[in-house]
């Protein structure tokens, strides 16, 4: 907990590179929990490090199928490697366990159109990983992303 806690701590300092190096520590004493999987892949992405980032989200999604904003990122991160149909497939997931997501919706009918996953989303939202909220809300078992 310790290091799970100096990782958000340098999030909140805007320094990436440390809350990295202690979310990675925080990996090496609990590779198992769900919630570090995603916090890692979550500043991997910030990062612009994807290809980690891919594996965090891919390890998340291991360890709780539903697990919505990992499956979000994701998608994000296949559609940037022009993978189209696994990009859907993972944003189809997430519209059936969060029916009710209107950006979701949004980015399957960009998906299946041929856009870009966020085209028509951002903007005028702000990025998905410069919100304060996560992306996709809390449901049917869906887990939150962490704070």
């Amino acid at each position: 907990p310790a290091h799970f806690l100096l990782a958000q701590t340098y999030t909140r300092k805007n320094n990436l590179d440390l809350a990295i190096r202690k979310t990675e520590d925080t990996k090496a004493l609990s590779p198992f929990d769900v919630g570090v999987a995603f916090q890692l892949g979550f500043l991997y992405y910030q990062a612009g490090t994807f290809d980690k980032a891919q594996a965090e989200f891919e390890r998340a999604v291991s360890l709780n199928a539903n697990y919505s904003n990992a499956r979000y990122f994701l998608g994000l991160i296949y559609d940037r490697q022009g993978n189209k149909a696994s990009a859907l497939d993972q944003f189809q997931k997430i519209a059936a366990l969060n029916p009710d997501n209107q950006e979701v919706k949004k980015i399957i009918q960009n998906l299946q159109s041929g856009h870009p996953a966020l085209f028509g989303v951002v903007p005028p939202a702000p990025a998905p990983e410069k919100r304060g909220t996560a992306p996709v809300g809390e449901t049917k078992g869906n887990v939150v992303t962490p704070k």
